[in-house]
């Protein structure tokens, strides 16, 4: 086997002040098989490894903003970051790396070729831990996490290397029980998909919506029929407009969980021509659960759920549950569907209207790391929403900056939670991290006073880079917590809409409180 087909799944992050270098080395990592993206200056690669991870970042001596050795000691000290090689390129032949942070470095004139070479040298030397294991005598190829790796640029990365194989996909529900995936690849091309009693095309379409989980792709030729034959690549546009048409008709498609009844008798309706009509109409008679007409109709699930819900509108259907408006803080969701709809307009502004939608992100700030905690411990409680392991754990400090969860259900867009370091010492990466940012939250905790003089050096800077969207959170415990005035007053300059008081006293439920500051952090 060859060095680069041991290393066809690193992804490269090439950071370069000069574009032609930069994408140079980036377009000669594609050629090998690599994922590879590139960042202009130190500033964007910074947020760009901070959000994916890269296998291997390299970055020029002279990166504008951030230079090469200072944005090595920054990824190094973050926990999300610390196991990125680096490889630092430019300056003269004999001098030293610079940071004990830099893993290798290319000198001189620098030659594209030569850089891919060392990115695979970097990606080939593994540490115990990360060696991959075997399973059931065959090789398994990569591992890793949907959230840094999405299931459609692995296909596409699988496409372009014409790699067979089969990967296992599998995450946690809401409800806590397992859901299983599995796609095969031959050649390339998807040949079959899994998931759960659903299979083929629309099996597929379906695990492209997985943004949590695990995948694992073991090089072991698929066995039984090919169930998918349309060309890879067309499947992938047609899987992710599916997805998208979804999320824009959530509000007004009919819950899976509803069982639907006839008010005209089957054998009294119209003859029905359109094939679609037709098969739901005699899906209904034998499953009158709108979930199983979904799973056993060869048709998208969008269109099936429209169909379902015409007949509705049209008199033919009735729903033996209502579909109420999803409550903010009820027992199974956190956002209602007027809420996602503000909050997938907002993405939608943000990124561009052809860009694909992604998740809009929140910048989580306190003074004091017990608050914070403890401010994580009540979102934990919450449906929809799910923590890092470090931050569950309450393992950070305040000049941890990191990836705190993710709040919002797993298919729509929904909101990715940052912690903003507020120690003095992180400064510089103040301004970096706020770009497109939904806002930042302030959580804060009696004396409040005090905690908004620890606060007022971020608020300062912030404040200076331009308007950005701030709210407070005040942990209220009973005979502790202020008026709103006087909270209004310690906090100055803020305005009474963007505080929320979440109560703590053992007696008190401080789910009003979080629910109030949820539908405060949606535009």
């Amino acid at each position: 086997m060859s060095l680069a087909d041991t290393t066809l799944f690193g992804v490269v992050l090439v950071a370069d002040g000069d574009p032609d270098r930069g994408k140079g080395v980036a377009e000669a990592c594609a050629m090998r098989g690599l994922v590879a993206r590139y960042a202009g200056h130190g500033a964007e690669a910074l947020e760009a490894a901070l959000a994916e991870p890269p296998d291997v970042v390299v970055a020029a001596l002279g990166l504008p903003l951030i230079d090469g050795p200072q944005l090595a000691g920054i990824l190094r000290a973050n926990p999300r970051t610390q196991g990125v090689r680096f490889l630092l390129i430019g300056g003269s032949p004999g001098e030293p790396l610079a940071h004990a942070a830099i893993d290798a470095r290319v000198a001189g004139p620098v030659d594209a070729e030569t850089v891919v070479a060392r990115v695979e040298a970097l990606l080939a030397r593994e540490k115990p831990e990360d060696a991959p294991a075997s399973l059931a005598g065959s090789e398994r190829d990569l591992e890793g996490k949907l959230a840094q790796l999405g299931l459609a640029d692995l296909l596409q990365l699988f496409h372009m290397n014409r790699k067979t194989g089969t990967m296992e996909l599998l995450r946690r529900a809401a409800g806590g029980e397992e859901e299983r995936g599995l796609v095969a690849v031959a050649d390339g091309n998807v040949v079959d998909a899994r998931c759960g009693c659903v299979e083929g095309e629309k099996a597929l379409h379906r695990l492209l919506g997985w943004r949590t989980g695990t995948f694992s792709f073991t090089r072991t030729r698929p066995g039984g029929p090919a169930r998918i034959h349309t060309p890879t690549r067309a499947l992938l546009l047609e899987g992710m407009r599916q997805l998208d048409e979804m999320a824009r008709l959530r509000a007004e498609l009919p819950p899976l969980d509803a069982e639907a009844s006839f008010r005209v008798p089957p054998s009294q309706l119209p003859p029905v021509v359109q094939p679609l009509t037709r098969e739901v109409l005699r899906l209904l008679e034998a499953f009158p659960r709108v979930g199983d007409v979904v799973d056993r109709s060869v048709h998208p699930d969008y269109q099936v759920l429209r169909t379902i819900q015409a007949l509705v509108d049209r008199g033919i259907l009735a729903l033996r549950r209502g579909r109420p408006e999803r409550a903010s803080t009820g027992a199974e969701t956190l956002f209602s569907d007027a809420q996602l709809g503000r909050l997938r307009a907002w993405a939608q502004r943000s990124y561009g209207p052809g860009a694909p939608l992604r998740d809009a992100r929140l910048l989580v700030a306190s003074p004091n790391v017990a608050t914070a905690r403890e401010f994580l411990s009540l979102l934990d409680g919450l449906p929809e929403v799910v923590l890092e392991r470090a931050f569950r754990e309450g393992r950070f400090s305040s000049a941890t900056l990191r990836r705190i969860g993710r709040m919002g259900p797993e298919t729509e867009v929904g909101i990715e939670l940052f912690h903003l370091p507020t120690h003095p010492s992180c400064e510089p990466l103040w301004p970096l991290v706020t770009a497109a940012a939904l806002g930042v939250l302030h959580v804060v905790a009696p004396p409040v006073p005090e905690a908004a003089r620890a606060l007022q050096p971020l608020r300062r800077r912030l404040a200076e880079e331009g308007r950005l969207r701030s709210f407070f959170a005040v942990l209220a415990r009973g005979a502790d917590a202020l008026g709103t005035a006087e909270l209004v007053a310690s906090l100055a300059p803020v305005e009474e809409a963007a505080l929320v008081r979440v109560a703590l006293a053992p007696d008190a439920d401080p789910r009003p409180g979080l629910a109030q500051l949820l539908a405060r952090l949606v535009p």
